[in-house]
């Protein structure tokens, strides 16, 4: 049954991992970037940028475009607003990392399907698919919060077969969510709004 324990799900640390010794591995510059074996997940590198995408982008505009593709327009303009660019007007449900020299940056799908979670250990980032593999890494840096105990503890906690809580919040202290939407930056650790890409003005009917 090991198999199926954080099936489909994902970590990314610059701190070693002893016990998720069937996933598969992947450098990412400092990082270690470990994914379960049923997670489909699809790398490309150029001599400036390197992308990996965990999950699947289908752009329905153009049904023989695939995954290796669009990574593939990423890494020859890494830029930010370039991303965007690629990324507008695709569906899916992924987690996209872009590293450019030492800049790792963060996407996910436009509803955030596939979301993260994320925290600084020892002044480096580490994100994961859920906080508990995140304790793998910082153990009990990774904190239940009085949200955790709130929102257990409440009858919707005690009763609801499907939890849910807004995007953007963790039960645990220290932990982000990515936003919908934004992008995360390794080197600022900030989320930063990247869609919409232009002002939109409201004409008023006459």
């Amino acid at each position: 049954m090991d198999h199926l324990k954080f099936r489909r799900q994902f970590l990314l640390t610059t701190e070693p991992v002893s016990n998720l010794g069937t996933w598969n591995r992947l450098n990412l510059g400092a990082h270690v970037l470990y994914t379960h074996p049923d997670l489909t997940l699809f790398h490309t590198q150029e001599a400036t940028a390197e992308a990996v995408l965990l999950g699947h982008i289908l752009d329905p505009r153009d049904e023989a475009r695939k995954e290796i593709d669009i990574l593939n327009d990423i890494v020859k303009n890494p830029k930010v607003k370039d991303i965007v660019k690629v990324l507008y007007g695709l569906s899916g449900r992924f987690v996209l990392m872009v590293k450019v020299k030492d800049r790792l940056l963060f996407f996910n799908d436009a509803c955030g399907l596939r979301s993260f979670f994320y925290t600084e250990y020892q002044g480096q980032l580490q994100l994961a698919s859920q906080p508990l593999l995140l304790k793998l890494v910082v153990g009990d840096v990774v904190a239940k919060s009085e949200r955790y105990h709130s929102f257990y503890e409440s009858d919707y906690g005690k009763n609801s077969k499907e939890n849910w809580f807004p995007s953007g919040t963790s039960l645990y202290d220290e932990v982000h969510h990515l936003v919908p939407n934004h992008y995360l930056d390794n080197n600022t650790m900030a989320q930063v709004r990247y869609w919409p890409t232009e002002q939109h003005q409201i004409q008023e009917r006459s």
